[in-house]
């Protein structure tokens, strides 16, 4: 008695009738029982903090009177009916890879989070085929309400490639820009405590005049989503050109061993490792600065600032 509905996408999952998708962009709605079995990754290329888990939470909303989650012999009880989110958590004695949990009664489920008992977790929201344009179809009140019981203090947004087969001209990029700023508006207002970054499009190359060559309006694309970013108050991460640029894509697909495919448009494994530590260094990088200038003379940072 599940059924599981989604706000873009795979035209074969069906549309709710209201806008309460919450923070995947789609949620489960349990009629009277389910049980649902959860697991950490067991890949061998999975990092050690990824293989096990000792918080379990479940995201609820809209529930009816006594809706219950059971995991491992604790009950999680929501007494009242209720249309706001309600987190309901599960903590172990011990570190565990899998897990069963069984609900009972009405409710609609946002989600399901593994984690530790501390330090900061990361949550991959995987969007295939989406252009970033999405969010504003979400009910704000319910994607809010989850922002501030998850406390999200950073919203990081991958978007621009899969516009690309659809961008022929600037005034496609013009109509692509304002969605995207609408976007970052709206997650804004959502959740006016987090910080925004947004990943641009990696280089991508396809067979022109016989020739692979940087898709035509990419680096326009690129230049375009950096300035509407920033015009909105996020952080923008350059990755067309952390990768070299035009025509770098070709070179990423000959590296040995090979960092993205033979489409010369996805990473390989070893591609998205690389790109990812070298999105990691940043993050360092800034963050030692910021801890330089705190031990510095504000004027003499400043004088270091304005050096070309």
């Amino acid at each position: 008695d599940l059924q599981r509905f989604v706000v873009y996408g795979d035209t074969s999952q069906p549309r709710a009738s209201h806008r309460r998708y919450g923070l995947l962009a789609t949620f489960a709605q349990v009629y009277s029982n389910a049980t649902i079995s959860v697991g950490a990754r067991s890949s061998r290329n999975a990092q050690e903090k990824a293989k096990s888990f000792q918080r379990l939470s479940v995201i609820v909303g809209n529930n009816q009177p006594n809706f219950t989650v059971v995991c491992r012999g604790q009950t999680k009880q929501i007494k009242q009916a209720k249309k706001g989110i309600t987190l309901l958590t599960f903590d172990f004695a011990e570190p565990v890879s899998r897990t069963t949990i069984t609900l009972n009664g009405m409710a609609e489920v946002y989600g399901i989070s593994l984690s530790g008992k501390n330090g900061i977790s990361v949550s991959n929201v995987p969007m295939r085929g989406s252009s970033g344009t999405i969010f504003t179809r979400i009910d704000s009140t319910t994607l809010s309400q989850s922002y501030q019981t998850m406390n999200v203090a950073l919203i990081i947004m991958q978007f621009g490639g899969n516009m690309m087969p659809q961008i022929k001209g600037e005034k496609a990029i013009n109509n692509y820009m304002k969605n995207i700023g609408r976007q970052i508006q709206y997650l804004k207002r959502v959740n006016p405590h987090a910080e925004i970054l947004f990943i641009g499009p990696s280089d991508m190359a396809k067979r022109i005049d016989g020739k692979l060559q940087t898709y035509p309006y990419l680096s326009q694309l690129n230049e375009a989503l950096k300035n509407t970013v920033l015009a909105n108050n996020a952080a923008y991460w350059d990755m067309f050109n952390v990768m070299g640029g035009e025509n770098s894509m070709t070179q990423w697909v000959k590296h040995s061993p090979p960092w993205a495919g033979p489409d010369h448009i996805h990473f390989t494994e070893a591609g998205a490792n690389q790109i990812s530590i070298v999105l990691a260094n940043t993050f360092l990088m800034h963050y030692n600065f910021y801890k330089l200038r705190k031990n510095q003379n504000p004027a003499l940072i400043e004088k270091f600032m304005q050096l070309d």
